[in-house]
């Protein structure tokens, strides 16, 4: 069970939302709005934003398909991960 820390702080986490990963999932423009307006209201009360982006084989660092899908893309500054692995928390 998760406990809550002294210190507790919110933030948002964006997992693998990029073009080769939304591009034909089911109702892909809806998400990817919800998405975006999600980190709009963080961004709005000033909740870090962490980006994590997803590279392999079929989604190859600046490949079109690796890019972030329309609309969503970190800010300046903003913690970007680099993952190799299909789960992010591996």
């Amino acid at each position: 069970m998760a406990t809550i820390r002294e210190g507790y702080r919110r933030v948002l986490l964006v997992v693998d939302t990029q073009v080769g990963v939304v591009t034909g999932c089911w109702e892909a423009d809806r998400v990817i709005a919800n998405i975006s307006y999600a980190i709009g209201r963080a961004r709005a009360h000033r909740v870090p934003v962490l980006w994590v982006q997803h590279s392999d084989d079929e989604l190859s660092i600046d490949s079109p398909g690796w890019q972030w899908a329309p609309g969503l893309a970190p800010a300046a500054g903003a913690p970007v991960v680099h993952k190799l692995y299909n789960s992010a928390f591996e």
